[in-house]
């Protein structure tokens, strides 16, 4: 159950110092707190969806203002569902990556976890369980949805949820990304960035970005698909798989992509990034972690620690 649902509101903090650009003074900001972290974000026409695992929910807010549309309790939509992960957005639905072990329920039995999407029209749930390596991190690409998991790489089909390919690999598998011919996928803490054929799922290429010690993050703009490292964010062209770009920000442990500019989670705050110029839009504790999603206008925080989420000034 959700045990603690509060909307307050606070001020974005935009203080800047050193070589960083000054953000210009923001209205007040929505914010939640809850009794759990919020494990999964995803932004979809309008929607901030939010996965608070340790209460078996799914919730639908407003992405303007944080009211809620609606809750998914998910446990109760297919009782082999317990908990939650990571989401991701496309296609009409919201997916679901669910790590889950339990014993002794026979309504879950050996899964390591679910595969779930949600109709964002009807709110209806299906599900896929997993067995084997637990799923972790979820992304939707064109032709395909991609599911990494301890060292497993899974590819299940936009249709029907099905798995319809997955191949092991030596390496802790971290981030995952869909281009229109690749897909990209993080080998754990290590320095690499892997591209993956999406047919084969043989490696095509191992790029070497750097090392993250807070997890690892990956987003698509344009011809790049951008890394967070603990030395800033690292861009790789697509096509070439060649480093072309890259943006000190120490400490950099998530990064989004709203359509035009990005957003990246670092020492300090959230900071959006346009060409060169970077601007702290949130002042923060030096080290903060937790998931970061950005679309068009909206651009939203959950702060493990704190199990908060609250919406980012973006002006």
């Amino acid at each position: 159950m959700l045990r603690f649902f509060r909307l307050v509101f606070f001020a974005g903090l935009v203080a800047v110092s050193g070589a960083f650009g000054a953000a210009s003074a923001a209205p007040q900001q929505p914010s939640m707190t809850f009794a759990s972290p919020v494990t999964g974000l995803a932004l979809e026409h309008g929607s901030l969806w939010a996965s608070i695992a340790g209460d078996d929910v799914v919730l639908r807010l407003d992405a303007r203002t944080g009211r809620r549309l609606a809750r998914i309790d998910v446990h109760r939509a297919d009782l082999r569902a317990l908990g939650g992960g990571t989401l991701a957005a496309g296609r009409g639905k919201i997916w679901v990556a669910a790590p889950v072990h339990v014993e002794g329920d026979p309504t879950v039995g050996d899964a390591s976890g679910w595969i779930g999407r949600i109709d964002i029209r009807t709110l209806k749930l299906d599900l896929v369980q997993v067995h084997g390596a637990r799923p972790a991190v979820v992304a939707v690409g064109r032709t395909a949805v991609w599911i990494t998991g301890v060292r497993t790489l899974r590819r299940v089909d936009l249709a029907t949820g099905q798995i319809t390919k997955s191949v092991e690999f030596k390496r802790f598998l971290g981030a995952v990304a869909a281009t229109r011919a690749a897909v990209w996928v993080t080998w754990g803490n290590t320095d690499q960035l892997m591209q993956v054929d999406p047919r084969t799922l043989a490696v095509r290429a191992s790029i070497p970005v750097g090392h993250s010690s807070g997890g690892s993050s990956l987003a698509v703009a344009g011809s790049l698909v951008w890394a967070a490292t603990d030395r800033g964010l690292v861009g790789v062209d697509a096509a070439s798989a060649k480093i072309t770009s890259r943006i000190p920000l120490p400490g950099a442990s998530q990064v989004a992509f709203d359509g035009s500019r990005l957003w990246a989670l670092a020492d300090g705050g959230v900071y959006s990034i346009r060409g060169k110029t970077v601007t702290r839009r949130l002042s923060l504790p030096s080290r903060v972690y937790g998931n970061l999603a950005a679309a068009g206008r909206d651009v939203w925080l959950a702060d493990e620690a704190a199990n908060s989420l609250r919406r980012i000034p973006n002006t």
